[in-house]
């Protein structure tokens, strides 16, 4: 257990572990501080790299062989959760919508929400062949979170807890992670941030885990997670070397053994610039 200190304007966090210390539900607390990060990318991302054992990005969970996305807002044929997991398997359910009807989407931090999850998701999965080896779930949260937000997601947690599998839990919004994991009690903490995508590719995001408990990633490294613009490529994943695209590249061809003369003349720039650009990655140990 993360123990958090948090300050007045939060509500003390309820120790859920303790009250299901017998569960065999796992939780991954996939966490990112910028809103902007969406979930809709981030989970066909995770999906993706989980049903193909880690080959197309670095996650991995051992024996997960089907992954449920669910959604919180409506979802209409061909929208975008669709569109990014670019992936025909039926391992992969994507968007089951647990959004009431005639509304925008679905609070599941709310007590109507909270309902609408446990009718629609979690007496759903109890059903024999209902049940997928990973949930994943996301929900926002504000920056400064109030009691009813904070008791509303660790009764999400509780409910998934009672769904007996692995469930990432995706949470943007707010900072304090530690106060996060002591509400969620996750096995697992992935951090999540923005990244500047190369031109050839239409998003990507950089991503980290904290814990190892059931999760598998190559190493404890950052990573950029990205989708090709091209509609014919997966999605692909690489140690995370620089925010800049141009200083990527360089350092991917000096991956190829590509020397500073010879990256300058494919990149049109002078070696000094090279030499500089590559030199600031080498002292943050990203090459």
């Amino acid at each position: 257990m993360v123990t958090s200190t948090t300050n007045s304007s939060q509500p003390s966090p309820v120790d859920v572990a303790s009250t299901n210390s017998k569960s065999i539900a796992k939780i991954i607390l996939a966490n990112t501080m910028d809103s902007s990060v969406g979930f809709t990318g981030v989970a066909a991302a995770f999906a993706h790299s989980i049903i193909n054992k880690g080959a197309c990005g670095p996650l991995m969970l051992p024996n997960a062989e089907s992954v449920k996305i669910i959604s919180t807002q409506p979802l209409t044929p061909g929208d975008g959760l669709g569109r990014l997991a670019r992936i025909h398997d039926k391992n992969i359910q994507i968007g089951m919508s647990i959004c009431g009807p005639y509304a925008y989407d679905t609070d599941i931090l709310t007590p109507e929400g909270q309902d609408i999850f446990r009718s629609r998701v979690v007496q759903k999965f109890k059903k024999p062949g209902e049940k997928p080896d990973v949930v994943i779930v996301g929900t926002n949260i504000s920056r400064t979170p109030s009691r009813d937000q904070a008791v509303g997601l660790c009764s999400l947690a509780e409910q998934a807890r009672s769904m007996e599998t692995t469930v990432i839990m995706y949470v943007s919004g707010f900072e304090d992670v530690n106060y996060l994991k002591r509400l969620i009690a996750p096995v697992d903490t992935v951090h999540i941030s923005r990244c500047t995508p190369d031109a050839d590719d239409l998003m990507a995001f950089k991503i980290w885990a904290e814990d190892f408990g059931s999760l598998w990633m190559a190493t404890p490294d950052e990573y950029m997670v990205s989708l090709p613009q091209n509609p014919d490529m997966n999605w692909k994943a690489e140690k995370f070397s620089s925010d800049d695209p141009t200083t990527r590249k360089m350092v991917r061809l000096y991956a190829e053994n590509k020397t500073y003369e010879e990256i300058a003349a494919l990149m049109g720039v002078n070696k000094s610039t090279v030499s500089r650009r590559l030199e600031k990655v080498r002292i943050q140990r990203r090459i």
